[in-house]
């Protein structure tokens, strides 16, 4: 009588996924009553009984308490972070700071349009730290939310956003071809009667540049025709800029250097070396990452190590400027600074590490030992509420809701949980998901599951039919 009990509950089972999927088909449909029936018959205890929830409120009219009450109650889905923002959108737009502050506080993490409203809340509230982070914040190149222009208002009302940080900004927009930018910022630098100086950039840009450069702002566009020039003809960049260059200032004559040998570079030009040079210390961050790419090609090492020097922390500390640091090190017979590089690199399970671990004078013998999870482990990370939802979701092939649930379950967890989780998604045939958890885990790896091979009998089996390697069909 046992299987005949289990095939009843595996029966049930498949016809309230059935109905969730329904249910689901309704409410995005906008069939509300027909969502309200099929959603009463299936029952509380369902996994994703919370999603029917999460609808219910969406579709009615739901206050802010209503929200409120739902994210409190379930802590533990994506669910409530996707309410929580919609309740701090909700009052920051209406300038509601004291509920606002009690939301935010709660969120995991802040989007660009929150994270304006947070500052604004902060700056009513005279924190200094708010004014640096918003300055900050404006100086991008990419469009920002609608939530920001009070913020940035405010900040421009106290002088706080100024011409020069409006000149370094355009710089920006004009380097990624925001356009609609760079217009807005020029309508705020130059007289109204200016001519339309972009324009001129992008139809005729050596005429431009034959003009006397007689303010910082036609500067700027002067560096964006230069740039126009250099991606279709790098050395006639050069030779425009050669003639022109006395008409910058110092620190600018470099800037331009940095711009043609930016668009030489990305042409693999061995004549990058020599402008890069040309532009010493006056390059953006892109250009210094592309400067340190070619000079690696060239193999002149005392300038990869500089290069690599000169990059932000969050770009200098990532795995693969460590290692070519290292080797520029090695290479300026400074090998006991490279050395010690390389050995921290060498515990570390990726590419990288594995490259510095071939460049110590003692190699490890071996990678570290895989863990396999236990049963206790497995038994724990199956009961995870948040796991249960995610593996049935993507068993429903809603794989969007999916990997949202699986990410918020494994917020947290350590390296055997982690991998518990990754064979779980395993087991489940949930390839992408196990390669992906099994990646995050920082002491304890298991690299079979790192780097999973399923259908690999077949693969095999196929290769030696027809007479190939099955690493190349693998």
């Amino acid at each position: 009588m046992l299987w005949l009990g289990l095939l009843l509950a595996c029966t049930a089972a498949a016809s309230t996924d059935r109905e969730f999927l329904a249910a689901r088909n309704d409410y995005a449909k906008g069939r509300l009553l027909q969502f309200q029936r099929l959603s009463a018959r299936i029952p509380a205890r369902y996994p994703l009984h919370v999603y029917l929830e999460y609808w219910r409120l969406k579709r009615e009219p739901a206050s802010p308490g209503e929200w409120a009450r739902f994210a409190a109650d379930h802590p533990d889905t994506p669910l409530s972070e996707l309410v929580l923002q919609k309740l701090a959108r909700f009052y920051g737009k209406a300038e509601d700071w004291k509920d606002f502050r009690k939301v935010v506080g709660k969120l995991a993490h802040e989007n660009l349009e929150i994270e304006c409203y947070d500052l604004r809340a902060r700056l009513i509230r005279n924190d200094p730290a708010a004014i640096g982070k918003g300055v900050r914040l404006w100086l991008t190149a990419q469009d920002l939310p609608s939530s920001c222009d009070p913020l940035f208002a405010s900040l421009s009302a106290a002088g706080l956003v100024t011409d020069g940080l409006r000149l370094a900004r355009l710089r920006l927009a004009l380097e990624a071809d925001n356009l609609e930018l760079a217009r807005q910022l020029i309508a705020q630098l130059a007289p109204a009667d200016d001519p339309d100086w972009l324009r001129m950039a992008q139809r005729a840009p050596e005429k431009l540049l034959a003009l006397s450069p007689d303010s910082p702002l036609l500067r700027e566009v002067d560096f964006y025709a230069l740039r126009r020039i250099a991606r279709d003809d790098p050395d006639r960049a050069a030779a425009v800029w050669t003639e022109r260059l006395t008409a910058f200032p110092p620190a600018e004559r470099l800037h331009g250097w940095g711009v043609v040998a930016m668009a030489a570079a990305r042409r693999l030009d061995p004549k990058a070396v020599r402008w890069f040079l040309a532009a010493g210390n006056q390059l953006s961050v892109r250009e210094n990452v592309w400067k340190t790419r070619t000079m690696l090609r060239a193999g002149r090492w005392p300038d990869v190590y500089k290069s690599i020097v000169a990059m932000p922390s969050e770009a200098r500390d990532k795995p693969e400027w460590r290692y070519w640091k290292a080797r520029a090190l090695q290479a300026m017979h400074r090998n006991d600074q490279a050395d010690r590089i390389f050995a921290q690199l060498s515990h570390e399970a990726h590419y990288f590490g594995l490259l510095a671990d071939e460049e110590l004078p003692q190699t490890l013998e071996n990678l570290p030992k895989n863990h396999y999870p236990t049963p206790a482990e497995m038994r724990w990370v199956r009961k995870r509420p948040g796991l249960v939802r995610a593996l049935l979701l993507h068993k429903l092939d809603l794989n969007i809701d999916a990997n949202r649930e699986w990410a918020w379950a494994i917020r947290g967890f350590d390296d055997r949980q982690l991998l518990a989780a990754a064979e779980l998604a395993r087991r489940h045939q949930w390839y992408d998901q196990a390669i992906n958890t099994a990646g995050k885990t920082r002491a304890t790896h298991n690299f079979d599951l790192r780097y999973l091979m399923p259908y690999r009998d077949l693969a095999e089996a196929y290769s030696n039919r027809n007479g190939l390697d099955p690493a190349w069909v693998y």
